[in-house]
């Protein structure tokens, strides 16, 4: 079972390659997933058998009572119950809204235990606040496995979900994280204790699309001018595509990126095109138009892509783009930063992202130390641009003997280690 703020193309990615590298058979399903079809995204999820949508009840007449009575000695406890009656302010009215809408919570977190519980293992991506709440809930015969994806662990997340993901961690049997980095993170956090419990693994690429990446360059170079085009641009106009960030989150530093690049000198700004994809991700009101208000106040010849991406669409941008920035604040290991490299693009990455595992590899991108001063950096690198393209052009056979295929999964199924069991 695999349950959450999962995205389609990372979990079709991870069931796929288990079903073809893995040792053991699997039977994928999922709650409360992304819906296939929900924001423009047409893709389904290929390889879930079932996808269950579990949502609070509108009314209690059909909650089923003796199944929340250890949520509610959690959640809503007798001296709770007396602080309420006794503080002024709160009139029966607003008490009783309370209690039935804590009650209709509690149903909601065991409808969806009730199905985690058909199921031999839970895979938990992205431990969000109402994820955190379920885990320690689930029964100890269930195998539960936590896939943090990076911003829900090393994005500053207040004491409440602190406390909600601390005890989802000790709940948990198996902990999944990209490398040394994020391991240190989630153990300076969350226990030393958690040791033990921590796997190495990569959502990654599937072999198909490593292959289609190495192979059908032209193809998708065409599928990416095409696109271009459309914003009657051509890409034959610039000698350096920078393709920034890959979502509409603040945290991947736009405007920052845009304000800094803009003090290069004149004959270099000529020859850069900004591509910045916000075809998805959280965004205050009115981010996107601020990004493309930046670009025409600092005179950035850039295109801001606002509107779903066919799947196609969205590979092609690593091609077509010769650089990529990767500055955002807090990180996991990206599948768009990952198909850059694979393309051959000279990645930039913040220093602060835990990617060393990538340098233990010999992977070759740019370290940037601060955003502030980048376009020194810049200018550097692009005074020794061919040098630094050779060597990203073989990133991708590096890159394949880890991210995808066999090896990780090998990887995977050590901490989905339960299955072994029952073989």
């Amino acid at each position: 079972m695999i349950l959450g703020s999962g995205g389609i193309q990372a979990i079709n990615i991870l069931c796929e390659n288990l079903l073809r590298f893995g040792d053991f058979k699997y039977q994928f399903s999922g709650i409360n997933l992304y819906n296939p079809g929900k924001g423009g995204i047409t893709t389904n999820y290929d390889h879930i058998d079932d996808l269950y949508e579990i949502y609070p009840e509108t009314s209690i007449r059909n909650i089923s009572r003796g199944l929340i009575i250890k949520y509610l000695k959690k959640k809503f406890t007798l001296i709770r119950f007396i602080e309420l009656v006794f503080q002024k302010r709160f009139k029966y009215r607003l008490i009783r809204r309370h209690i039935i809408d804590t009650i209709k919570e509690a149903d909601y977190r065991f409808r969806i235990l009730n199905k985690i519980s058909e199921y031999e293992v839970v895979n938990v991506h992205y431990l969000s606040e109402w994820q955190s709440e379920i885990v320690p809930l689930i029964p100890e015969n269930i195998w539960v496995v936590i896939t943090p994806w990076g911003s829900d662990v090393m994005a500053t997340a207040g004491p409440k979900t602190y406390a909600l993901q601390y005890e989802a961690m000790q709940r948990a049997n198996a902990i999944t994280v990209t490398g040394p980095e994020t391991e240190q993170i989630v153990l300076s956090k969350f226990g030393r204790n958690l040791k033990s419990k921590i796997h190495y693994t990569f959502i990654g690429l599937s072999e198909n699309t490593v292959n289609s990446l190495r192979s059908e360059k032209e193809r998708y170079l065409d599928i990416g001018n095409s696109l271009l085009k459309r914003f009657n641009k051509n890409a034959s106009d610039y000698k350096y595509i920078i393709k920034l960030g890959y979502s509409a989150y603040e945290t991947q530093n736009h405007i920052a990126i845009l304000n800094e690049m803009s003090k290069l000198p004149g004959g270099i700004l000529s020859n850069l095109l900004f591509i910045i994809p916000m075809t998805y991700g959280e965004f205050s009101e009115g981010y996107k138009e601020k990004v493309e208000q930046c670009l025409i106040e600092k005179t950035l010849n850039g295109i801001v892509l606002k509107d779903y991406l066919a799947s196609e669409e969205a590979v092609s941008l690593s091609f077509i783009s010769n650089i990529m920035f990767n500055l955002r604040d807090n990180d996991s290991f990206n599948n768009s930063m990952t198909e850059s490299l694979i393309a051959g693009a000279v990645v930039f990455n913040g220093i602060w992202l835990p990617y060393k595992i990538l340098k233990q590899k010999n992977v070759h991108y740019i370290d940037v130390y601060n955003i502030n001063g980048m376009s020194v950096l810049f200018e550097e690198i692009i005074s020794d641009f061919e040098n630094h393209k050779e060597k990203s052009l073989m990133n991708a056979k590096i890159l394949d003997g880890f991210i995808s295929g066999k090896g990780n999964v090998e990887n995977w199924e050590k901490a989905l280690y339960k299955v072994q069991i029952h073989e």
